[in-house]
């Protein structure tokens, strides 16, 4: 007989487990992991992976020890870590391998796609990006916008490094599941990035067409960092914020022509007027997918 480690939900323990033995020598010794792959009972593991899940590492394990009144060897940040990097895993490859059927019930979807840049735990390296992407129909957004709710949607998000193959996939399926077919019309809405809007193209080919916006929020964003570089000059970048608002993009950039010549001749510091010219660099980029936003305001239109 030997004894072997097991961990429960709240408590770890010590089981006597049987081995072999033969008169010419050879022993097997198993213990509870090398039988079954783990000495941690399932509900630990389900507990770990769960906060894991929601919260960090280190948090997890101060809130082990709290409901175990206890500190634990199988609760420590490096196993919790773990934990939850396994069941990602085996997750991941159930939701790579997924065959989506669309049901091909919608008209008109929205999508909304972004980005951002996450610090990597070792300081050595850079900052990975993890990318979202979001899908609802356009009447559960009118609905919603009405009565306060949540919007009704699919969501893919991906943080691997492999030229947008994952989250174009999980994109995808999350369109079929809000009723994408050959016959859907796609309003897209994205921050101006390459990257995001590839994630958008790469639907071209399964929908009847995409129209493509530059979303209202980060134009405002654009303006509103301005603004605080430049408070003497707000009224002037309200100007040209109002003329893209009203769908006149060239007539707002013309006034940021304007605000450049203005600063340029009042020697303001060039790395100031570059903020001002990064807003007129980012229009001219999107310049093609600038609306009139005030019109969809009206219309209770995604903008």
């Amino acid at each position: 007989m030997k004894y072997t480690d097991y961990h429960s939900s709240l408590s770890d323990h010590k089981l006597r487990i049987q081995g072999y033995a033969c008169r010419c020598g050879w022993q097997k010794r198993p213990t509870i992991h090398g039988e079954y792959g783990t000495s941690v009972h399932p509900d630990l593991t389900k507990m770990q992976g769960m906060l894991g899940a929601k919260m960090p590492y280190k948090e997890v394990e101060e809130t082990l020890e709290k409901l175990n009144c206890q500190k634990r060897s199988a609760n420590n940040h490096v196993k919790i870590a773990e934990c939850t990097n396994m069941i990602g895993g085996i997750l991941s490859k159930i939701k790579s391998e997924e065959v989506v059927e669309s049901k091909g019930d919608a008209d008109d979807l929205y999508m909304y796609v972004d980005g951002g840049h996450v610090k990597d735990k070792d300081r050595e390296k850079r900052s990975f990006e993890a990318l979202l992407a979001a899908v609802f129909k356009a009447d559960s957004y009118k609905k919603a916008a009405n009565s306060n709710t949540a919007i009704p949607k699919h969501i893919a998000a991906s943080a691997i490094n492999d030229g947008g193959k994952t989250i174009n996939k999980y994109t995808l399926d999350a369109a079929k599941k809000e009723g994408m077919s050959k016959n859907t019309e796609i309003t897209a809405f994205c921050d101006g990035a390459a990257n995001c809007w590839s994630i958008v193209d790469s639907l071209e080919s399964h929908c009847k067409s995409i129209t493509k916006i530059l979303d209202w929020y980060h134009i405002r964003q654009a303006y509103d960092r301005a603004k605080i570089a430049f408070p003497d000059y707000t009224d002037s970048l309200d100007s040209s914020k109002y003329k893209v608002w009203h769908g006149k993009p060239q007539e707002a950039i013309n006034k940021l022509d304007e605000l450049i010549k203005e600063l340029e001749s009042n020697k303001v510091p060039e790395r100031k007027i570059d903020k001002a010219a990064s807003i007129k660099g980012y229009l001219l980029n999107n310049i093609d997918k600038l609306v009139n936003y005030m019109e969809r305001k009206e219309a209770n239109l995604c903008k």
